[in-house]
């Protein structure tokens, strides 16, 4: 090969170097049509190559291309060969196709990059279907019976672990329970000690200020303090009374409202007691009423049943009906029997288990009575033994006391701690003395306050009773009252009425005058008339009854001609009957001699003719016992033969059963599979519809954000704007609003109007959307509940709001100031509540009271914009919700409102000088920043505003110094909410970052479960040919099976054959015998007959000659008889002709009788007619007489009812009064019993001063022996000693045997509160368990109905089966019978219904209003009493008045002091002191107390929590078991259906590893279509810059980018012949010069497509090419060296 490379550049360089010799021209031209080579990738420019296979490239003959190719090119491989000087359409052409090829690459790419990741994809889920695989065949070989066995047995431990758990919380729950009621009680004595030592602080305070009120005193300073003190005590005492004032006005009006709301309560109970009465009364009957429409409907049917078979049995038809119908009864019979026997062993098992429960509850109520009362014994004891306690620790610290004394003397020491003592001692007793009588006062007070209280109980008692007599006379008054106004208005009704109608009938009668008169003339000549026709009507009579009776004697005498030849005719009868007997005797006799002898002749005649055949049967009959007996044996063989047969059928069928059971198996598995696969492809069509509407929804809602219609207002309406605003002219005004309305009116701005059509159907117009479709809006339809707007949703409406408002503000002074913040939110928040709460109409306007009490610190209100939310009280016209009835809209009709608010701020403000646009854009350009906020405010009577309101800081204001210099004022607004970056702005929910991302995210989900619902899809479209595949085999088989199932036997065949064989043979051997027999007999039979036919045929000659002289006989008879009969009928038809002739005197008697009866009609109708007008004018005197009675009663029946309406009217009056005074007396009743009893309280704070006064005494006088002991000698204080120890003994002693009852009986009353809460708990849960009976009751009362109605069904059947053989009247009977049965059923069930019905309603209303009663009953028990707290206040502020009354007196005595000597200051500075002294100590005490009571708190809290933890643990224990057991199950699960599972995951496995070979595959194709495509690519671009080459170099045009991605240029021949190779090709030396060419090499592509160029040619080929070249050369040069 490389000894036939040519070298191609040495060839150009001698080549160029021979013309360029020449001179001669023809170097331009083949400069311009040169070869030339270049490749074509990510450049242009190619390097030179020198190898064979470019050389080969020239040499091509046949392209090989996908590609169009253009006029002039070849292409093949990546190069383009241009044959012919490209025009520039051609060039156009080539590169529309190259773009075509970019463009399928582009198209492929994708797709090729899909199926890779599929190909991963289906790659990692074989990987994970493979090792699922792995462990499924692992966990079925470790599913053995005994690892599944004791896997269950631990699941058990593990659920009794928990059990055991549970009942531990339980415990510790009750012990919680009692430790939580121990807190809650130490709680109180803790706020308790707590108070007394805030208060006992307060007196320690005023102790204080008292002793330091005298020191000042003493020292001679601190008078102004003194004085002022004073002054302040006054004011404080005056403010202590107003307290106390006005406390006690809130504790009146407390205790009214508390009577009020008591009275109500009482009423309401009442009033439920009797609705509750009512409503038991309407349930029982509602009850009854449905058991008897119930039975009453049975009863209907059964009715309707009868009926139809009555008329079944009546029509012939429907027997087998009734006997179904028997039938059927009976099975019911029986059902319902055995229904209601079971419900009566219900009903007795529910009695006894209610009868044990009732047994249980009555145990337990008598158990819970014990323990109430030892717990309320426990607690007697435990009081008596705390105040034991209490005492014996007081004495023990006497004692303690006495003690250290008596050893202080004893020890000579201590005298002034002794005397100090004995001081303290006599300081204390004087206050708890003072304390003493202070309690006891108020002991007393308090008695005389509750005897006043009892006092008023009873006078208030005294008085409602009185008032409730009073109300119940005036009640019965009124009542009486009222029946007699009714009496009286109903009497006057009626006197009105009667007086009408008297009138009335009066008139009528007057009416009646004239008809009355005109009857009468009427009457008199009808009478004359009628007078007339009976006179001719008696002559016609007359004549009439003449001729009849002529007609009566012609019929008289052909009677007796009739007589006469009846005689004749009956004589000659009898003659005749007799001639005829005797004739048919003797015919009877010849026919039967006649047929006796024929059939003798006939006998004989058969007998001889089967004589041949009697013999041939003979013969057969032998014949046909052989031809029998080889049938036989042959039926024997073939029985043989069936019998093999059938085994084999047997055979093939369990072998055919066996197979179908196979099948079933796998029909079944892939029916599950494809069950699975259903679900599955649903949940993932389910999954993919739910991710393609989420990217929807999100798509809708970023293109509705970033496309919303914000309002462009046009420059003269900016410039008409601010005119105004510098000259609020009219003029101006008007010139801004015909701006804004000539821009908004009819422009994209303008919804326009609603649309709406017509439905038909529904005779509505339903909305369509409104004229301007192009307005975009905030889509979002959460609803919004208008009473409770949340704080998300005014942000967003507060958001939108700004963002249009602040888009106005740039449009007209360039820039904004409106933000949203966390206060203006809360803000706006509170005032739309206020706002809805006010309840006003919208034409109130701005309310500030809502403005100001907007309920956040850091703001206030700096100016409110507001408009009606026209739209939502029309959202159902216009399609949306029902937001009145609802109170709830979307988000999206908020949006819209606050859209056409900001359009109506400009568009219709020139009523308001267009100040709630100033509000929305502002007076003058932003330079401060304004928090907004934005809500809606929906009152009760559904009044909506939207409100638009703006916020500064709660200290805003404007600062202003004076320039003293100039003179000037400088004016600074300060606001530090803004100033110092208080107020924080919101993130707007109108950014789409968010969404955008969502939307990212939503897509990614979205091609998940595009491609899980492809994969869902293939296994479903595989699970449904697998189980139509399983079904077919299935299908086959069962035919088979069927078939041969269907076939019968051959062998029942074969041995019926054989039987019917054996009994032919049988026949035939009796046919022979028989025959044989016949044949004997025969020739006997015909010999018999012969002798018979010859004594016959003498017999029929006898009577041949009887029978002749008979007949003549009866021709005689006949003749005579004939004759007489003939005049008979002549007579008769005489006598028929005479009686048709008809009777005269009927007709005549007939208008005889009439015009005898109209006569007398006449006669009595002018008599009554007379008599009409007699009385019409007696009539008209009476009813005139009875009119005028008529109007005196009327005007009786006024008069009395105007007093009876008046006596109503004052008996009403004093009815209200009554009930008035009943009420205040209620009021006044509950008023009086809410005091509050004063006495207990007393008596304790009475009883404890006692015990401290006792104390104090007790202790003052162990002082004055301790001072006196000082002065004993030795022995005394010795002695003194000892028996204070021995005291301090006996009161240890005691006060341990009082602490120990003390615990003791805390113990014990703990003790019996938990025994009694068990009871109470499990008597409650007894309680709550439902009766048994009531529920047995009803199904055994319904089982019972229907027994008896199958009884009744069944009875009713047996009629029916034995109406089947009655008698049509039976029949008759029956029906009309059951017909009636039928109508009274049906009228039973119809009544039944109607009291159903109304029991129903009754009911119905019965409920309705218990209901109401008690939802009142309910609101006014959950309301708080007001007394107990006013009362509380009260007493608090007569205490701080006492305190303050005490401070001023102090404050007095310290003023009076001022002048004292310094003996009497030093007095009361001594006296303060003391006081302050024992303050302290009291102080000491009540803290020590205090803090006593918290440890104890804190002990039981310890105890508390102790147990919570310990609670909280074993629940954490029982999580874990729980786990456990969920992991066990789980196991246990596995290991169940471990071979299950397996074979899942083989098939999953199998599946997956499928779906992976189809991904290959499909990405082999699609790779392979890719690569196919980048080299149309490349050849297209070959082809695209080959033509676009040689065209630039034919025309010299200027050249362009061969590759338009890069940019990359192809420099000129002239500055690039590095790059570029000269080759001159031919194909025949005679066209060297006349078709040029230009070759265009491409390079690989980028996906690894296969370039390398065929091999076109051959050695030789590639040979030839080169010697062509030389030879074309040597051609060229010869010619110019001849011309040398």
């Amino acid at each position: 090969m490389l000894n036939k490379i040519f070298d191609i550049n040495i060839a150009i360089n001698n080549f160029w170097f021979i013309l360029s010799g020449l001179g001669y021209t023809l170097g331009v031209a083949l400069t311009s049509f040169s070869t030339l080579s270049v490749k074509a990738d990510e450049q242009v420019d190619v390097k030179s190559t020198d190898n064979t296979v470019a050389e080969e490239k020239h040499v091509q003959t046949s392209p090989t291309t996908a590609i169009t190719q253009v006029e002039g090119v070849e292409v093949s491989n990546g190069t383009a060969l241009v044959t012919k000087t490209p025009t520039e359409e051609v060039v156009g052409q080539a590169k529309e196709i190259k773009e075509q090829a970019d463009q399928a690459v582009e198209a492929q790419t994708p797709v090729v990059e899909d199926a890779k990741k599929h190909e991963t994809t289906t790659g990692e889920t074989e990987a994970i279907a493979k090792q699922a695989l792995e462990q499924a065949e692992q966990k079925k070989a470790s599913a053995t019976p005994e690892s599944i066995e004791e896997t269950k047995k631990a699941i058990d431990a593990s659920k009794k672990e928990v059990t055991t758990q549970t009942e531990k919380i339980d415990s510790l729950k009750e012990q919680q329970k009692q430790v939580q009621e121990k807190k809650e009680a130490q709680e109180t004595v803790v706020k308790d000690a707590t108070d007394a030592t805030n208060k006992q602080a307060d007196k320690v305070s005023g102790a204080k200020k008292k002793v330091q009120n005298a020191q000042d005193v003493l020292n001679g300073t601190g008078a102004e303090q003194v004085i002022k003190e004073e002054k302040d005590a006054k004011k404080d005492l005056e403010a202590k009374k107003v307290i106390v004032k006005d406390a006690k006005k809130a504790l009146e009006q407390s205790q009214n409202a508390d009577a009020t709301k008591a009275r109500e309560l009482d009423d309401a109970k009442k009033l439920e007691a009797e609705q509750k009465n009512a409503f038991d009364q309407a349930t029982d009957a509602l009850s009854n009423a449905r058991q008897a429409h119930k039975e009453a409907t049975s009863q209907r049917d059964v009715a309707k049943q009868n009926k139809d078979n009555a008329q079944a049995v009546l029509d012939g038809t429907g027997t087998t009906a009734i006997l179904d119908e028997r039938k059927h009864a009976q099975n019911n019979l029986t059902t319902k029997k055995s229904e209601f026997e079971d419900a009566s062993k219900k009903l007795d098992d529910a009695k006894r288990a209610d009868a044990k429960k009732a047994g249980d509850i009555a145990k337990l109520e008598g158990e819970k009575a014990d323990a109430e009362a030892t717990s309320a014994s426990t607690a007697k004891t435990l009081q008596d033994a705390t105040e034991k306690a209490n005492g014996t620790a007081s004495a023990l610290t006497v004692a303690q006391q006495n003690k250290d004394n008596a050893q202080t003397v004893l020890d000579g020491t201590g005298t002034k701690a002794i005397l100090n003592e004995r001081d303290d001692a006599e300081s204390d007793l004087a206050t708890k003395k003072s304390e003493y009588e202070n309690a006891s006062k108020k002991l007393n007070d308090a008695k005389r306050a509750d005897a006043k209280k009892a006092e008023q109980v009873v006078q208030a008692t005294t008085n409602l009773d009185q008032a409730t007599t009073t109300l119940n006379q005036a009640k019965g008054v009124l009542a009486d009252a009222q029946t007699a106004a009714n009496q009286a208005s109903d009497d006057l009704k009626n006197k009105k009425k009667a007086e009408k109608t008297a009138q009335e009938t009066l008139d009528a009668s007057k009416a009646k005058v004239a008809g009355v008169t005109n009857e009468r003339n009427d009457a008199k000549s009808d009478l004359k008339a009628k007078e007339a026709t009976l006179g001719d009507a008696t002559t016609e009579l007359d004549d009439a009854k003449k001729a009849d009776a002529k007609k009566a004697e012609q019929l008289d005498l052909l009677d007796e001609a009739k007589t006469q030849a009846e005689d004749e005719e009956s004589k000659t009868a009898t003659a005749l009957t007799k001639a005829q007997g005797g004739a048919d005797l003797a015919s009877t006799k010849l026919q039967k001699a006649t047929t006796d002898e024929k059939d003798a002749k006939d006998s004989l005649d058969s007998s001889e003719n089967r004589l041949q055949g009697v013999t041939e049967e003979r013969d057969n009959a032998k014949a046909d016992l052989a031809t029998k007996q080889s049938k036989k044996d042959d039926a024997e063989r073939k029985l043989d033969e069936a019998k093999n047969t059938d085994a084999q059928k047997r055979s093939d069928i369990q072998d055919l059963k066996t197979l179908k059971g196979q099948q079933e198996d796998t029909v079944r598995e892939t029916t599950q599979e494809l069950t699975d696969a259903t679900s599955v492809a649903k949940n993932a069509e389910n999954a993919k519809n739910e991710a393609d509407k989420a990217v929807d929804t999100l798509e809708k809602q970023i293109a509705a954000i970033k496309n919303l219609t914000i309002p462009q207002l046009p420059q003269n309406v900016i410039v008409a704007y601010k005119t105004y605003l510098n000259d609020a002219s009219e003029a101006n005004k008007h010139a801004l609003n015909n701006a804004i309305q000539a821009w908004y009116k009819g422009g994209k701005y303008d919804f326009g109007k609603p649309q709406f059509v017509w439905n038909p159907k529904t005779k509505k117009n339903v909305f369509t959307g409104w004229d301007n479709k192009n307005i975009v809006l905030p889509i979002d339809d959460t609803l919004v509940d208008l009473d409770n707007i949340t704080d998300e949703q005014i942000k967003a409406l507060s958001h939108y709001y700004v963002l249009m408002a602040n888009n106005l503000q740039d449009q007209i002074w360039g820039t904004h100031n409106f933000i949203v913040t966390k206060e203006s939110v809360q803000g706006i928040k509170n005032i739309a509540k206020n706002y809805a709460n006010e309840n006003k109409p919208y034409n109130s306007g701005h309310s500030h009271t809502a403005l100001n009490n907007h309920g956040v610190e850091a703001v206030k209100y700096n100016g409110e914009v507001l408009n009606t939310t026209a739209l939502l009280s029309l959202s159902d016209t216009l399609g949306g919700r029902d937001v009145k009835g609802t109170r709830k809209a979307t988000m999206s009709q908020l949006y819209r409102e606050v859209y056409d608010a900001v359009l109506a701020f400009m568009v219709r403000d020139i009523h308001a000088n267009f100040g709630h646009m100033k509000g929305m854009v502002g007076r003058v350009k932003p330079t401060y920043p304004s928090a907004v906020g934005g809500n809606v405010s929906y009152t009760k009577n559904s009044v909506g505003r939207i409100h638009f309101v703006q916020f500064a800081g709660k200290n805003a204001h404007t600062e202003t110094t004076l320039n003293p210099a100039t003179g000037d004022r400088t004016s600074v607004y300060i606001d530090d909410y803004y100033d110092k970056g208080i107020a924080k702005p919101l993130p707007t929910p109108f950014d789409t970052t968010k969404m955008e991302e969502d939307l990212v995210q939503a897509k990614n989900v979205q091609v998940s479960a595009n491609a899980t619902h492809n994969n869902a899809q293939n296994r479903l479209a595989s699970a449904r040919r697998a189980d139509e595949t399983a079904k077919s085999n299935l299908a086959t088989t069962t035919k088979r099976l069927n078939d041969l199932l269907n076939t019968q036997d051959l062998t029942p065949d074969a041995e019926r054959v054989l039987n019917a064989a054996k009994s032919e043979l049988s026949k035939a051997q009796l046919r022979n015998t028989n025959a044989s027999t016949a044949y004997a007999d025969l020739i006997q039979e015909i010999k018999d007959k012969r002798a018979t036919h010859q004594e016959t045929e003498k017999v029929l000659s006898k009577a041949t000659v009887a029978n002749k002289v008979a007949q003549e006989t009866l021709e005689k008879a006949t003749t005579e008889h004939d004759n007489a009969l003939d005049k008979l009928n002549s007579i008769k038809d005489a006598i028929k002709r005479t009686t048709a002739i008809k009777d005269l005197t009927p007709d005549a008697q007939a208008k005889f009788d009439t015009a005898q009866a109209e006569h007398q009609t006449a006669k009595t109708r002018l008599k009554n007619a007379e008599k009409a007008l007699t009385d019409l004018n007696n009539e008209i005197t009476t009813n005139s007489d009875n009119l005028e009675t008529a109007k005196t009663e009327l005007k009786e029946a006024e008069k009395a009812d105007k007093t009876a309406q008046a006596n109503l009217t004052q008996a009403t009056s004093t009815k209200d009064n009554a009930s008035k005074a009943l009420d205040a007396a209620k009021d006044a009743l509950y008023k009086a019993n809410a005091i509050k009893e004063m006495t207990p309280e007393a008596q304790a704070a009475f009883d404890q001063a006692e015990l401290a006064y006792n104390t104090a005494k007790t202790r003052l006088e162990n002082a004055e022996t301790a001072v006196n002991n000082l002065n004993t000698d030795l022995a005394v204080k010795r002695q003194a000693l000892a028996n204070a120890v021995q005291i301090l003994k006996d009161a240890e002693k005691a006060n341990t045997t009082a602490r120990t009852k003390k615990a003791n009986a805390e113990t014990a009353h703990a003790e019996a509160t938990s025994t009694l809460s068990n009871i109470q708990n499990t008597l409650a849960s007894l309680l709550a368990i439902k009766d048994l009976t009531p529920d047995a009751e009803a199904k055994f009362d319904h089982a019972t109905v229907e027994y008896k109605a199958a009884q009744t069904r069944l009875e009713n059947a047996e009629t029916a089966v034995k109406n089947l053989n009655a008698g049509l009247q039976e029949k008759h009977k029956a029906l009309s019978d059951a017909i009636q049965a039928l109508k009274e059923a049906e009228t039973l069930a119809k009544a039944t219904q109607a009291e159903l019905e109304v029991a129903q309603a009754t009911y119905q209303k019965a409920d309705d209003e218990l209901t109401a009663t008690r939802k009142v009953i309910a609101e006014l028990e959950s309301t708080k009493d007001l007394t107990p707290d006013a009362q509380k206040a009260y007493d608090e502020a007569l205490e701080a008045e006492t305190l303050a009354e005490k401070r001023l007196s102090d404050a007095k005595v310290a003023v009076e002091n001022l002048t004292a000597d310094v003996k009497t200051k030093q007095e009361a500075l001594n006296q303060a002191q003391a006081e302050l002294a024992q303050e302290e100590k009291a102080l000491e005490e009540l803290k020590a107390k205090q803090a006593q009571e918290e440890k104890v708190l804190a002990t039981i809290q310890t105890q508390l929590d102790d147990l919570k933890a310990q609670e909280n643990a074993v629940r954490a224990e029982i999580a874990k078991i729980e786990d456990s057991i969920k992991e066990m199950e789980a196991i246990l699960n596995s290991l169940i259906h471990a071979s299950e599972n397996y074979e899942v995951a083989k098939e999953t496995y199998e599946k997956a590893l499928e779906a992976h070979r189809l991904a290959l595959q499909t990405l082999e194709a699609e790779q392979a279509k890719l690569n196919t495509l980048l080299q149309n690519q490349l050849d297209a671009k070959a082809q695209y810059e080959a033509v676009l080459l040689a065209y630039q170099r034919a025309y010299n045009k200027p050249q362009e980018s061969l590759n338009h991605r890069h940019d990359s240029k192809v420099e000129k021949l002239e500055h690039k012949v590095e790059n570029i190779e000269y080759k001159l090709v031919t194909d025949k030396f005679r066209t060297a010069l006349s078709n040029p060419a230009y070759i265009y090499v491409g390079n690989k592509p980028k996906y690894g497509v296969n370039t390398t160029l065929p091999n076109t040619g051959s050695n030789e080929n590639m040979l030839m090419v080169v010697l062509g070249t030389i030879l074309s050369v040597i051609g060229l040069a010869l010619p110019l060296r001849r011309r040398d």
